[in-house]
């Protein structure tokens, strides 16, 4: 074969790979398939604010290990409190015992104090033949003109008291709004104990008593006998008022 013609040849050999690959059908892979996205709900972490810090109170003195609770009389605090036997004494003392405080030199709180009274039974007694002189009410008024509050108050609490007549508290705000009707009572049940007895005196007449030659009540051929419950606890004062 001629140069020529297998050049000829050639060249259409190629023409027809040519035009053959041209005409073949494009195969094109198929892309990846993308899963769908699905969106997660938004949700807000919660926020947690820090508590505010709180100023601690300065310090003084030493941290406690343990607390011993011992029990003492009131008539030997002040003396512990001296000696060092006790650190605080958490009961009341009465206001006698304010001027024994302040010599010895001691740390004190004061506080709204008690109140002491005198209390009736004023019951009718089944046994006619006994009589309870508190059952009348004009007697038990009387007695407000035996006590002389004033003497109580010096002798029993060193002057450091408030007399008082009636369940208003003498150094609360009711007793300042009622002032000039507090005052007019405490003028009314003054100290008289001559008023006390002639008052007494005729209550007992129209109950039935009478008195012996020793000035002393009888009913029914016996004494009229008065028992008394004197308290003895808390600051010890109770006692001395009973007596």
């Amino acid at each position: 074969m001629s140069r020529n013609r297998l050049m000829t040849v050639l060249g259409v050999l190629i023409a027809l790979a040519m035009f053959a690959t041209a005409c073949a059908p494009a195969t094109t892979a198929p892309s990846a398939t993308t899963a769908p996205a699905t969106a997660a709900p938004a949700t807000a972490a919660p926020v947690t604010q820090a508590p505010a810090a709180t100023a601690m109170p300065a310090h003084t003195g030493g941290w406690l290990d343990q607390v011993v609770f011992s029990v003492v009389d009131s008539s030997s605090a002040i003396t512990q409190l001296q000696a060092g036997a006790i650190d605080i004494y958490a009961g009341g003392l009465a206001a006698a015992d304010f001027p024994n405080i302040t010599k010895a030199n001691l740390a004190y709180a004061e506080s709204s104090g008690l109140q002491y009274s005198i209390m009736y039974n004023p019951a009718t007694f089944t046994d006619k033949k006994v009589l309870n002189p508190f059952s009348d009410k004009k007697i038990r008024e009387a007695t407000n003109y035996l006590y002389d509050r004033n003497y109580i108050n010096q002798e029993v609490y060193a002057g450091a008291n408030l007399a008082k007549f009636f369940a208003i508290t003498t150094q609360f705000p009711a007793y300042a709004n009622n002032a000039a009707v507090a005052a007019s009572l405490e003028a009314e049940y003054a100290y008289n104990p001559d008023k006390a007895k002639s008052i007494i005196a005729a209550e007992m007449t129209t109950l039935g008593a009478t008195q012996d030659s020793t000035g002393k009540y009888q009913f029914n051929g016996k004494p009229v006998t008065l028992n008394f419950l004197i308290r003895t606890d808390s600051d010890g004062t109770r006692k001395p008022i009973g007596d």
